[in-house]
Protein backbone atom coordinates (compact mmCIF):
# COMPACT_ATOMS: atom_id res chain seq x y z
CA UNK A 1 0.00 0.00 0.00
CA UNK A 2 2.82 2.43 0.80
CA UNK A 3 5.21 1.03 -1.78
CA UNK A 4 3.91 3.09 -4.76
CA UNK A 5 4.01 6.28 -2.69
CA UNK A 6 7.55 5.61 -1.40
CA UNK A 7 8.74 4.68 -4.90
CA UNK A 8 7.26 7.86 -6.36
CA UNK A 9 8.74 10.01 -3.58
CA UNK A 10 12.21 8.48 -3.99
CA UNK A 11 11.98 8.82 -7.78
CA UNK A 12 11.01 12.48 -7.47
CA UNK A 13 13.80 13.14 -4.98
CA UNK A 14 16.55 11.50 -7.04
CA UNK A 15 15.19 13.05 -10.23
CA UNK A 16 15.31 16.53 -8.73
CA UNK A 17 18.82 15.95 -7.36
CA UNK A 18 19.97 14.76 -10.79
CA UNK A 19 18.35 17.72 -12.52
CA UNK A 20 19.83 20.16 -10.03
CA UNK A 21 23.30 18.64 -10.38
CA UNK A 22 23.20 18.74 -14.16
CA UNK A 23 22.00 22.36 -14.17
CA UNK A 24 24.88 23.30 -11.84
CA UNK A 25 27.32 21.55 -14.16
CA UNK A 26 25.96 23.35 -17.21
CA UNK A 27 26.01 26.72 -15.42
CA UNK A 28 29.63 26.19 -14.35
CA UNK A 29 30.58 25.15 -17.87
CA UNK A 30 28.94 28.27 -19.31
CA UNK A 31 30.73 30.42 -16.71
CA UNK A 32 34.08 28.85 -17.62
CA UNK A 33 33.51 29.54 -21.29
CA UNK A 34 32.41 33.10 -20.57
CA UNK A 35 35.42 33.83 -18.35
CA UNK A 36 37.79 32.27 -20.89
CA UNK A 37 36.35 34.37 -23.71
CA UNK A 38 36.40 37.52 -21.59
CA UNK A 39 40.07 37.16 -20.66
CA UNK A 40 41.14 36.37 -24.23
CA UNK A 41 39.09 39.27 -25.60
CA UNK A 42 40.62 41.63 -23.05
CA UNK A 43 44.15 40.48 -23.84
CA UNK A 44 43.65 40.87 -27.59
CA UNK A 45 41.83 44.21 -27.34
CA UNK A 46 43.25 47.42 -28.78
CA UNK A 47 43.26 48.97 -25.31
CA UNK A 48 45.38 46.18 -23.85
CA UNK A 49 47.66 46.22 -26.89
CA UNK A 50 49.07 49.52 -25.61
CA UNK A 51 50.32 47.73 -22.48
CA UNK A 52 51.85 44.93 -24.52
CA UNK A 53 53.62 47.41 -26.81
CA UNK A 54 55.00 49.33 -23.82
CA UNK A 55 56.33 46.06 -22.39
CA UNK A 56 57.99 45.28 -25.70
CA UNK A 57 59.73 48.67 -25.53
CA UNK A 58 60.81 47.91 -21.96
CA UNK A 59 62.05 44.48 -23.02
CA UNK A 60 64.14 46.10 -25.77
CA UNK A 61 65.62 48.62 -23.32
CA UNK A 62 66.47 45.80 -20.93
CA UNK A 63 68.07 43.79 -23.75
CA UNK A 64 70.17 46.82 -24.69
CA UNK A 65 71.28 47.20 -21.06
CA UNK A 66 69.70 50.64 -20.63
CA UNK A 67 67.42 49.39 -17.85
CA UNK A 68 67.72 46.46 -15.43
CA UNK A 69 65.01 44.35 -13.86
CA UNK A 70 66.27 45.52 -10.46
CA UNK A 71 65.55 49.14 -11.40
CA UNK A 72 62.02 48.25 -12.51
CA UNK A 73 61.37 46.03 -9.47
CA UNK A 74 62.03 48.87 -7.05
CA UNK A 75 58.53 50.17 -7.64
CA UNK A 76 56.73 46.91 -6.86
CA UNK A 77 57.31 46.47 -3.13
CA UNK A 78 56.56 48.72 -0.19
CA UNK A 79 58.15 51.12 0.61
CA UNK A 80 60.27 50.39 -2.45
CA UNK A 81 63.07 52.31 -4.04
CA UNK A 82 62.46 56.02 -4.61
CA UNK A 83 64.46 55.97 -7.81
CA UNK A 84 62.74 53.01 -9.44
CA UNK A 85 62.41 53.03 -13.21
CA UNK A 86 59.20 54.70 -14.33
CA UNK A 87 59.94 54.86 -18.03
CA UNK A 88 58.67 57.09 -20.75
CA UNK A 89 55.12 58.27 -21.10
CA UNK A 90 53.41 56.07 -23.70
CA UNK A 91 49.90 57.31 -24.25
CA UNK A 92 48.48 58.29 -20.89
CA UNK A 93 50.65 55.95 -18.81
CA UNK A 94 54.34 55.55 -18.21
CA UNK A 95 56.11 52.23 -18.75
CA UNK A 96 55.85 51.23 -15.08
CA UNK A 97 52.09 51.82 -15.12
CA UNK A 98 51.73 49.75 -18.30
CA UNK A 99 53.63 46.93 -16.59
CA UNK A 100 51.34 47.29 -13.57
CA UNK A 101 48.28 46.90 -15.83
CA UNK A 102 49.80 43.81 -17.45
CA UNK A 103 50.56 42.34 -14.04
CA UNK A 104 46.97 43.04 -12.98
CA UNK A 105 45.81 40.97 -15.93
CA UNK A 106 48.12 38.12 -14.89
CA UNK A 107 46.69 38.28 -11.35
CA UNK A 108 43.14 37.95 -12.72
CA UNK A 109 44.28 35.09 -14.95
CA UNK A 110 45.95 33.31 -12.01
CA UNK A 111 42.82 33.74 -9.90
CA UNK A 112 40.72 32.22 -12.68
CA UNK A 113 43.17 29.31 -12.97
CA UNK A 114 43.08 28.65 -9.21
CA UNK A 115 39.30 28.74 -9.12
CA UNK A 116 39.05 26.59 -12.26
CA UNK A 117 37.03 29.27 -14.00
CA UNK A 118 38.83 29.11 -17.33
CA UNK A 119 39.60 26.52 -19.96
CA UNK A 120 43.38 26.41 -19.65
CA UNK A 121 43.81 24.57 -22.96
CA UNK A 122 41.73 27.17 -24.83
CA UNK A 123 43.70 30.04 -23.26
CA UNK A 124 47.00 28.34 -24.05
CA UNK A 125 45.93 27.76 -27.67
CA UNK A 126 44.44 31.23 -28.07
CA UNK A 127 46.95 33.57 -26.43
CA UNK A 128 49.72 31.34 -25.07
CA UNK A 129 52.28 32.45 -27.65
CA UNK A 130 51.54 36.12 -26.91
CA UNK A 131 51.82 35.49 -23.17
CA UNK A 132 55.23 33.93 -23.77
CA UNK A 133 56.43 37.14 -25.40
CA UNK A 134 56.54 39.12 -22.11
CA UNK A 135 56.90 36.13 -19.80
CA UNK A 136 60.67 36.33 -19.31
CA UNK A 137 60.49 40.06 -18.57
CA UNK A 138 57.72 39.66 -15.99
CA UNK A 139 59.44 36.71 -14.30
CA UNK A 140 62.74 38.58 -14.15
CA UNK A 141 61.06 41.61 -12.56
CA UNK A 142 59.18 39.26 -10.19
CA UNK A 143 62.43 37.60 -9.10
CA UNK A 144 64.08 40.97 -8.48
CA UNK A 145 61.02 42.24 -6.61
CA UNK A 146 61.09 39.21 -4.35
CA UNK A 147 64.84 39.59 -3.77
CA UNK A 148 64.62 43.31 -2.96
CA UNK A 149 61.65 42.85 -0.63
CA UNK A 150 63.46 40.04 1.21
CA UNK A 151 66.65 42.12 1.55
CA UNK A 152 64.63 44.97 3.09
CA UNK A 153 62.46 42.77 5.33
CA UNK A 154 59.38 43.93 3.44
CA UNK A 155 56.40 41.78 2.50
CA UNK A 156 56.54 40.65 -1.08
CA UNK A 157 53.58 41.36 -3.34
CA UNK A 158 51.23 38.51 -4.19
CA UNK A 159 51.46 39.19 -7.91
CA UNK A 160 54.83 37.42 -7.90
CA UNK A 161 53.12 34.10 -7.14
CA UNK A 162 50.38 34.88 -9.67
CA UNK A 163 52.92 35.53 -12.43
CA UNK A 164 54.67 32.25 -11.65
CA UNK A 165 51.38 30.34 -11.67
CA UNK A 166 50.45 31.73 -15.10
CA UNK A 167 53.93 30.82 -16.31
CA UNK A 168 53.67 27.25 -15.01
CA UNK A 169 50.14 26.56 -16.22
CA UNK A 170 50.09 28.40 -19.54
CA UNK A 171 53.50 29.38 -20.85
CA UNK A 172 55.75 26.57 -19.66
CA UNK A 173 53.39 23.99 -21.19
CA UNK A 174 53.69 25.47 -24.70
CA UNK A 175 55.61 23.44 -27.25
CA UNK A 176 58.83 25.05 -28.50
Amino acid sequence: MWLPFVTAALGAFFGSVGGFTSSLYLARRADRQSTTNHLMTEFLSVTFLAHRIALEHLRARMSDGDVTAAQVAGGFWYPGDRDYYRGELEGELNTHQHLTMYIGFLVRMADAIQRRRIDVDAIRAGIGAQLRWCDALVLEVATQTLRQAAENDAPFPTWVAAARLVHEKLVEQLPD
